[in-house]
């Protein structure tokens, strides 16, 4: 993957949206911190957000884009 490609799949529209993904990558950096990249699985960060695991893969296409988002 080109280093110049989002991790995003697409950006969100609307404001709930964007709050959905806000609560991902809020649920992935607390989950880094307790199990580490390698315990992290999409199904967790579903499950920590609150939202359905295929809420998490209409943004973002695995862990590592969610991760990746995050340094962004």
């Amino acid at each position: 993957m080109p280093a110049e490609t989002a991790p995003l799949r697409r950006k969100p529209v609307q404001q709930r949206s964007a709050q959905r993904v806000e609560k991902m990558l809020a649920a992935t950096a607390a989950l880094i911190d307790e199990v580490g990249y390698d315990g992290l699985t999409t199904t967790l960060i579903a499950e920590r957000a609150g939202v359905a695991v295929g809420s998490l893969y209409q943004f973002f296409p695995d862990k590592r884009a969610v991760v990746q988002e995050l340094t962004l």
